[in-house]
C-alpha cells in the first residue's frame, strides 16, 4: 500500500489515488498553461475562439476525423488543431475550413508529420474534412 502525496488517501501500488488527484493536478496545469504561459493565451482565451471552437467540435460530432479516417479507431476529439497554423497566419485563426477536431494523440502524431513534409500533411487533412463533408448521412 501507499499514500497519496496530496489528499493522503491509502492506496494499492500500481493504482492510481482512489481521489483521482493525478488527474486533477494535470488538469490545473493544463488550465494554468492555456491561460498564462501558452503563445496566443489571449487568443485561445477570446470568445470568438471558444465559440468557433464549439461549432468545430459540433461539425464533427466529437470524433478525432485522424483516428477515425488513419486508424480505422472512434475516439472522441479533445481539441481543434489549427491546420495551417497560427504562427504561419493569423487571418485563418477563425476559419472553420482551417480547422479539425482530434485527440491528443493524434495531434501529436500530426506534428511530428509537420516535421517531416509539413505541405503534404496539410494537404491530406483538407482532403480529411472534404471527404468529411461529403459523406452521406
Amino acid at each position: 500500500m501507499k499514500f497519496c502525496d496530496k489528499c493522503k488517501s491509502k492506496y494499492p501500488y500500481g493504482k492510481e489515488c482512489p481521489n483521482n488527484c493525478k488527474a486533477k493536478d494535470k488538469k490545473e496545469a493544463n488550465s494554468y498553461y492555456d491561460s498564462h504561459q501558452r503563445s496566443n493565451a489571449e487568443f485561445y482565451n477570446s470568445k470568438s475562439w471558444k465559440k468557433v471552437r464549439l461549432v468545430c467540435m459540433n461539425r464533427f460530432d466529437g470524433l478525432c476525423l485522424w483516428s477515425y479516417v488513419k486508424h480505422k479507431r472512434v475516439v472522441p476529439g479533445t481539441l481543434v488543431h489549427h491546420i495551417i497554423e497560427l504562427r504561419d497566419s493569423k487571418d485563418k485563426a477563425l476559419d472553420l475550413g482551417n480547422l479539425i477536431l482530434m485527440c491528443d494523440e493524434a495531434h501529436r502524431e500530426i506534428h511530428k508529420l509537420y516535421r517531416g513534409d509539413k505541405r503534404a500533411t496539410q494537404a491530406e487533412l483538407l482532403n480529411i474534412i472534404k471527404t468529411w463533408n461529403n459523406r452521406e448521412r
